[in-house]
């Protein structure tokens, strides 16, 4: 007769029983894939690198040059329809911005391709303008709303600089640039790339001081966006001065900062929900006034050091700038002032507030026992001494 098996006692595991699965419990949590963002991030510089080792000459720079921004394009556009992102329109704007400026860049490569002389303006010029609404308008869209109360001053302040970038861009780009022009729709798109990257600008200064919360893939975003303000402004400098050709280095700073939109939208922040944290009272820091400050007399400034310029068209844009410089600072002082007459009558209200909760119940709202102590015995002041009396006669009774 066989003893039946204990409880305790150990069961060997049959031949044909599945093995346990290792591989999902312990060891694949060490070997987990980084992830997306990490990937472009750090292929950035990879990628960036292997554009400037291309040859300078020949066709290589000028058919690689597109696929960058069209390819980032297409990566945000799935990871837009395949993930549930916070603010989704905003993101497909940007999407459409970028491929405007993927189109913009396959016309000029074929146009640099095949025409010795380049017309101007072309097909590529209206993808790039129509690029640059799309991703300003995207931007300003996942910067809105972060903060409650109103953002007047932060805009304000961001206008102030921007008009005194507005000063300079007109002296070192825009004047130049239209100058000898008789083609009106080449002058109005001369101005027009400029006036983009101002509005560039001052999106990226109204994150900046908005003092709202800034999650990791806007600090992504806002870098791109400042390194596309760069290489525009270097390459308007080189074509005024005659200096750019085709594939020049420049083209590595677009290069970048398209990626680092991209790794801003693979971002996981990107999906999380927008939580509007409380409005922070703008204060004229040191910093922030001296930049203020620079910014006001920038114009002035560039108007005394060109007042012997032969161009009256120098003189007539720099005052119009300081003109409107003008305006806004009028403008910030008149906030300022509202913001404080604002916190006094709130400060008040809370005095009043706190005198009532002193002196009444706050469950039934009547009077308690300090109102009515302060009530028959009222505070009695010192009495100016009379005309025939010494000032030692003068004294103040306590109540």
């Amino acid at each position: 007769m066989t003893a039946a098996p204990s409880a305790t006692s150990t069961s060997t595991p049959s031949p044909t029983a599945p093995a346990p699965a290792i591989g999902r419990s312990g060891p694949s949590l060490g070997r987990r894939r980084p992830a997306a963002w990490v990937l472009l991030l750090v292929a950035t510089p990879i990628l960036a690198g292997f554009y400037l080792l291309l040859p300078v000459t020949g066709d290589s720079r000028a058919i690689a040059y597109p696929m960058y921004t069209v390819a980032v394009a297409v990566v945000i556009l799935i990871a837009v329809l395949r993930s549930s992102f916070a603010r989704r329109r905003s993101w497909l704007v940007i999407t459409v911005g970028l491929g405007l400026f993927g189109v913009g860049n396959v016309v000029y490569s074929i146009l640099a391709l095949t025409n010795p002389v380049q017309p101007y303006p072309s097909l590529a010029d209206l993808c790039y303008l129509l690029g640059y609404v799309g991703l300003t308008s995207g931007a300003l869209g996942l910067i809105h709303g972060r903060t409650t109360g109103s953002q007047r001053a932060p805009m304000i302040d961001a206008a102030i600089v921007t008009m005194g970038a507005a000063a300079a861009f007109w002296v070192a780009i825009m004047l130049p640039s239209i100058t000898g022009s008789t083609d009106l729709l080449g002058t109005v798109v001369s101005l027009a790339y400029p006036g983009a990257d101002l509005v560039i600008l001052m999106v990226g200064l109204h994150a900046l001081l908005g003092g709202s919360a800034r999650p990791r893939f806007l600090s992504f975003l806002m870098a791109g966006l400042g390194l596309y303000l760069v290489a525009d402004v270097v390459y308007a400098q080189a074509v005024v001065a005659g200096t750019y050709v085709f594939g020049d280095p420049i083209d590595v700073v677009w290069i970048v900062g398209v990626l680092l939109i991209g790794v801003g939208a693979l971002h996981p922040s990107a999906k999380d929900p927008v939580v509007a944290v409380p409005k922070v009272e703008t204060r004229l820091s040191p910093s922030r006034l001296a930049l203020l400050a620079f910014a006001a007399f920038l114009a002035p400034a560039l108007l005394v050091l060109n007042r012997q310029s032969s161009d009256p068209w120098m003189i007539v844009g720099l005052i119009v700038t300081w003109i409107v410089l003008f305006g806004l600072v009028l403008i910030r002082l008149a906030s300022t002032v509202d913001e404080l007459a604002g916190s006094l009558i709130h400060r008040r209200l809370l005095q009043d507030d706190l005198a009532f909760q002193a002196t009444h119940d706050s469950l039934t709202r009547l009077a308690n026992r300090a109102l009515s102590r302060h009530a028959s015995n009222p505070p009695s002041f010192p009495t100016p001494p009379g005309p025939g009396s010494s000032s030692s006669t003068w004294t103040t009774s306590r109540p």
